[in-house]
């Protein structure tokens, strides 16, 4: 381009622009969508839906509106984006199976713990539920509001939350480069915990704050009011520590109920960086009936765990074998709770299968906790301790501003019943002047001047009605002032000092724990300390069956079911162990259970073991896998003895009895072949120089 151009185009680095411009992306969608607040723990389409239906007056008490009606009310007024967004999260308010307390009472479809969809949005119907309600009251007053995407409504910046649903109901949210999940927990432990710390306030800053304006001499707009809150406000800090919070606070409470297995270490850990995973087990419980087989019985499953799902996937490993024994499967799940049926055939070990499906299924999940929010509109990872405190923190700034309110509302009225009660002691008088008046304002000034009144003390004497005047009316008027100067006086003693409003606030918190409290679905159950996670292990999932283990002279191993072996009448022909080459043929027949060791001994005087269950399971016509598959054999090393080692079996008095081909004997306790590991151990010396090597090994109790 010509040097010389005439443009009015800037010069722009694009990489600094482009970063700019995503930062900004960014932070919208963390901040406008994806991030709870700390205070009402909502995102920003939940606030405006609840907001919504307080407007359109959808109260717990009221009747069902359709949610179609809701959702468009949303996208018309506050949420610009679209409808399957917000309907979506609307649903998910009112399923029990999601929220620990819904916040929205549905009516119709709203989707199942096995997947199923919620009907159209005009199908369905929804209204407030009463805990809803509660994160609502004193909206109007008592938080700030700002301009709606268009600039034509106001919309709340924060609820008044008058109870603590960051942590009530948890919250999920994905937004770019972080993320959010926070667990429900239960209502009657987040309160105990929150009285806690109230109780245990050793923030003597705020203890005697005292107003520092003289309410009886002025009257505020609430603008004023609301500013006066800010200037006022002390952010509630508490010097315990998470470990006696955890004393009254146990853990999460999921509504789908189930195991909660963690350590102490692991919970306080969550709790102090706002980072952690918790493993959660569904509840099986095991019944025999009367024929001696037995059944699993599925009542309670984790967290967001799809019912529906996780019958198929057992279905599948069934199918695909890696759980077997299973003869029946059904869903017999109602509307008194979960019920899934796993029927077993006769003689499988039901507590084996358990284990299989939680090794292999989402009855047994790990669920990772972000506690990520919002705080003064940045996303920060916070401690359950910075939770509790911010929680306390909004509701003294709401009560103040209410309280505050409430201040100047009766501040207003006492000061016109005071003019009113001057004019009923002075009626006579009063009422000469207004007749010498030729003009209402010349009435109002007298009056003002005569008796020191301001304007709206002389105006409401002017608007007083004759029948007023009666003895009874008086009466009344006498006793609410009175009533107004009482209370006048009462909201001048709360706003005295942060000890007031926290009293206030653990009233308020006791009255909900009363109504609202609940016992935990969830139970906890403490780990071990140096456990970090609880692993099956591949023994547990395995059945302990009979098996018959064959080797043959080129090495070839395998194991089969004790009953393929079945007993012969006389004149039987036999059964055929395995099928070998012309040249090979069976060696070494041992008797075991799957659970049991198989020692392997060697011609060079080693000793090799491994679990009977890890030789594969094959059928009698195959002649089985290389020997060198399972125990790391060195070259010329050959297999001269098989024993098994039984699993459970008191080993005190148990010896091997060596014997070499040289005539060298041995007796060990076989308590020394407890731990071999995968490169084997000696159990003998030999004379290399003379070749000799292990012939036999036998079992001995020493006596025999």
């Amino acid at each position: 381009m010509d040097n010389n151009t005439n443009n009015n185009f800037a010069t722009v680095n694009i990489s600094s622009e482009l970063k700019k411009h995503y930062i900004d992306y960014a932070m919208s969608v963390i901040v406008s969508r994806a991030i709870p607040d700390v205070r009402d723990g909502l995102k920003p389409v939940q606030r405006r839906i609840l907001y919504a239906m307080y407007k359109m007056g959808i109260f717990s008490n009221s009747g069902y509106k359709k949610v179609a009606r809701i959702v468009g009310e949303v996208i018309g007024k506050y949420h610009p984006h679209g409808d399957a967004s917000v309907s979506g999260a609307l649903v998910r308010m009112a399923q029990e199976f999601n929220m620990r307390y819904p916040l929205i009472d549905g009516q119709g479809n709203f989707g199942s713990i096995d997947g199923d969809p919620p009907a159209a949005m005009r199908y369905i119907e929804a209204k407030l539920s009463e805990i809803g309600e509660i994160l609502l009251e004193d909206v109007e007053d008592t938080v700030d509001y700002q301009l709606n995407y268009d600039g034509n409504e106001q919309e709340p910046v924060i609820l008044p939350a008058k109870v603590p649903n960051i942590l009530m109901n948890g919250a999920e949210g994905i937004a770019v480069g972080m993320s959010t999940k926070i667990p429900p927990h239960n209502l009657t432990e987040i309160i105990q915990a929150l009285i806690y710390l109230i109780d245990s306030n050793n923030n003597v800053t705020t203890n005697n704050l005292k107003i520092d304006v003289d309410y009886d001499n002025n009257v505020y707009s609430l603008e004023d009011i609301k500013k006066l809150s800010r200037e006022r406000f002390i952010e509630f800090k508490s010097y315990y520590a998470i470990e006696d919070i955890l004393v009254f606070l146990k853990g999460p409470d999921f509504p789908t109920k189930g195991n909660i297995f963690v350590s102490q270490k692991e919970l306080i850990d969550l709790y102090k960086t706002g980072k952690g995973t918790i493993l959660i087990q569904g509840i099986c419980t095991i019944e025999e009936s009367k024929d001696g087989k037995y059944k699993i019985i599925v009542t309670e499953l984790p967290y967001k765990v799809n019912k529906a799902q996780l019958i198929t996937r057992i279905a599948e490993l069934y199918k695909n074998k890696k759980i077997e024994g299973i003869s029946d499967l059904r869903d017999e799940s109602n509307k008194e709770g979960i019920r899934i049926v796993i029927e077993l055939k006769k003689g499988v070990n039901p507590i084996v299968v358990r284990n299989q499906l939680f090794k292999y299924t989402e009855l047994q999940k790990s669920i990772a906790s972000n506690l990520l929010v919002l705080v003064k509109g940045q996303p920060k990872y916070v401690s359950l301790k910075e939770i509790l405190e911010a929680f306390i923190s909004h509701r003294i700034e709401v009560i103040m501003r209410k309280k505050e309110i409430y201040l100047v509302e009766s501040r207003h009225k006492l000061h016109i019943l005071e003019g009113l009660v001057v004019a009923v002691k002075n009626i006579d008088d009063i009422v000469n002047i207004i007749k010498q008046s030729k003009e209402q304002s010349e009435a109002k000034q007298k009056l003002m001047q005569t008796y020191n009144l301001s304007e709206v003390q002389a105006q409401a004497i002017l608007d007083l009605q004759l029948k007023k005047l009666v003895k009874l009316e008086i009466s009344k008027l006498e006793e609410e002032y009175n009533q107004i100067k009482n209370e006048v006086s009462s909201l001048l003693k709360l706003l005295s000092s942060y000890s007031n409003i926290l009293e206030l606030i653990k009233i308020e918190l006791q009255e909900l724990k009363e109504k609202y409290g609940d016992k935990r679905k969830s139970n906890i159950i403490i780990k071990d300390e140096d456990k970090s996670e609880i692993s099956l292990a591949e023994e547990d999932i395995v059945q302990n069956e009979e098996v018959i283990v064959t080797i043959s002279k080129d090495g070839f191993i395998k194991r089969i079911k004790a009953e393929a072996y079945k007993i012969q009448n006389k004149g039987g022909k036999g059964s055929k162990a395995l099928d070998l080459k012309e040249t090979d043929y069976l060696k070494h027949i041992v008797y075991a259970k799957t659970h049991d060791n198989i020692m392997f001994f060697t011609s060079k005087g080693k000793v090799y073991t491994t679990k009977t269950y890890k030789i594969p399971d094959m059928n009698k016509n195959t002649k089985g896998i290389s020997i060198f598959n399972l125990v790391n054999l060195e070259q010329n090393e050959n297999i001269t003895s098989v024993l098994t080692n039984k699993k459970d079996t008191n080993t005190q008095n148990q010896f091997l009895l060596i014997a070499t081909k040289l005539g060298i004997v041995k007796k060990t306790n076989i308590q020394e072949f407890q731990n071999i590991r995968s490169s084997g151990i000696k159990c003998i010396n030999l004379d290399e120089s003379k070749q000799d090597e292990i012939v036999s090994v036998k079992t001995t109790t020493g006596n025999n």
